[in-house]
């Protein structure tokens, strides 16, 4: 009976690990190191380069920074975007806004990598297709100040894009949902920063039942044991 018992639980254990192991991670943007220029601007933007396909399914966990000593008491606010339609390019960029991550203030005495968190405060970190976006707000929701994140001028294609008209726009979440449109082309800007993505495992058909029968079984030889 003993060796029954510990074949049931050892097979569960082992369903369990195997669902688990299928978490994955998709990172996007450039390394995250100190660059040339100092970001002076104050507006928000919008990587182009997407999660792809391979982040279907997972939600935008992490962000980092090389945030330059001239930013201490800045706020920076991650954003999530969508692009409905197509490609980006340079005569349609209308992105519809996602999720709203948790607003940070600079604090460091020198220039300094930051991991964050991207600790969703409104709409959603799920990513549901294939051309889901990171972007950034320089500021807080409703506040705006000049930019944190280095960047550096290259003879790539843009890294990014700029909000249209009102660069301080208050990005709330009355504008979930909600197309914004990056128009503004700043030049060639590599920027400091990635974003990364981690898949939550959730068990497959059948394995929450089997797992309620473990934990039953569990429970049943405690009490025959007491």
């Amino acid at each position: 009976m003993k060796k029954v018992q510990r074949v049931f639980l050892g097979v569960c254990a082992g369903l369990l690990c195997s669902v688990s192991a299928q978490a994955a991670q998709v990172t996007i943007g450039n390394n995250v190191i100190d660059r040339a220029v100092k970001d002076t601007a104050a507006t928000t933007y919008v990587s182009y380069e997407s999660f792809g396909a391979a982040a279907i399914g997972e939600s935008l966990s992490t962000w980092s920074i090389y945030a330059e000593s001239f930013s201490n008491g800045l706020k920076i606010t991650p954003l999530l975007f969508e692009f409905l339609t197509g490609t980006p390019d340079n005569t349609n960029n209308d992105f519809v806004l996602r999720g709203i991550g948790e607003t940070i203030t600079i604090g460091v005495a020198d220039s300094s990598y930051l991991d964050l968190t991207f600790n969703v405060q409104e709409g959603s970190a799920a990513i549901t297709s294939a051309n889901y976006y990171f972007g950034w707000k320089d500021g807080g929701q409703t506040t705006a100040n000049t930019g944190v994140i280095s960047w550096d001028v290259s003879g790539a294609d843009f890294d990014v894009a700029a909000l249209d008209g009102n660069s301080t726009q208050n990005v709330t979440v009355a504008d979930i949902g909600n197309s914004l449109s990056f128009n503004n082309f700043l030049g060639s800007r590599i920027y400091s920063f990635d974003a990364k993505t981690t898949a939550v495992a959730t068990p497959a058909p059948g394995m929450a039942m089997l797992l309620g029968l473990a934990g039953a079984f569990v429970a049943v030889r405690r009490k025959r044991a007491g």
